[in-house]
């Protein structure tokens, strides 16, 4: 028996995007692991015949063979749902154990009324033996939405892998915006604003926090990055992951711009050291993959008791 995990193969200026960030680390992890790398390449099926697109995807999963354990990130992050369909299709027709790795569900964001009958997505969820998504959040959408009835594990926290980084990081009011456009710290400014993660990851010296943007459904990016590299964050109350941040004492959990520049201003050199020290703990897990090792290694023995 074989253990795969969906991977995409991307060309670098793709690998700004927070899904294929995802989908590239978590292929990482999973070759740690010993699972075999189950490949494939963005995919134009515009005209393409579903006997051309059925013909392209079996060579993709010519190894895959009875009894193999998938996990299958999803999306796939094609052009459209045609791919991921038969891709699933095909997997399940070779009797696989088929575990999803469930990063977005973009529709869902917007429309909490959606028919699960007339859905594709929902009824693709159905197909998976296994779902592991990021967070609690997600985790009681599907259930909602899906009526996902078979084993569900969540991340709590996203992995982001460091090799090997070392950073100093010293008490300052900064605050690092990396990607992305956002007007919520517009009018503060101490605002430091980083183009992309691979420029973020090139500064020696990190000073002050690390800016968290409020996700609908999947977990930031942004915060698997700084709790990495132990950087203390500043996030909205109004964030999913906002209780883990206060829980764990990892950075400043805010309400207003008025009352963020307040706490900041707070915190002395003994209390930064002390949330530097509670993000030490997690950044060893964190930077070496832990979260989502834990959450396949759970599915891969929840799979051999079935």
């Amino acid at each position: 028996m074989t253990i795969w995990t969906s991977t995409l193969v991307i060309p670098d200026y793709y690998s700004q995007n927070e899904l294929y960030v995802k989908n590239k680390q978590t292929s990482q992890i999973s070759n740690s692991l010993g699972f075999e790398s189950l490949e494939y390449y963005t995919y134009n099926d515009r005209d393409k015949s579903d006997d051309e697109l059925a013909h392209d995807i079996s060579v993709v999963v010519s190894e895959v063979k009875t009894g193999d354990i998938v996990f299958l990130q999803y999306p796939m992050l094609q052009a459209n749902m045609r791919y991921d369909i038969e891709f699933i299709r095909q997997l399940k027709e070779k009797n696989t154990k088929l575990v999803g790795i469930v990063w977005d569900i973009p529709a869902w964001e917007f429309d909490l009324t959606i028919n699960a009958a007339q859905d594709d997505v929902q009824k693709e969820l159905q197909h998976f033996d296994i779902l592991i998504v990021e967070n609690k959040l997600m985790k009681d959408r599907i259930k909602k939405l899906s009526r996902f009835k078979k084993k569900l594990f969540t991340l709590g926290l996203t992995d982001y892998l460091l090799d090997n980084k070392t950073s100093y990081i010293e008490k300052s009011n900064n605050i690092y915006q990396v990607g992305g456009a956002s007007d919520e710290l517009i009018s503060l400014n101490n605002i430091d604003k980083i183009e992309s993660i691979q420029q973020f990851l090139l500064i020696k010296k990190y000073s002050g926090f690390g800016f968290v943007v409020n996700n609908d459904l999947n977990n930031s990016i942004q915060l698997s990055i700084f709790l990495s590299i132990g950087l203390p964050v500043v996030i909205p109350s109004t964030s999913h992951q906002s209780n883990i941040i206060k829980e764990y004492k990892l950075g400043i959990v805010y309400s207003s711009l008025k009352d963020l520049q307040e706490q900041i201003d707070g915190i002395d050199n003994l209390g930064y050291e002390n949330l530097k020290l509670n993000l030490s703990k997690v950044s060893q897990l964190a930077s070496s993959g832990f979260f989502t090792k834990r959450a396949m290694i759970a599915a891969v023995d929840n799979i051999y008791r079935i």
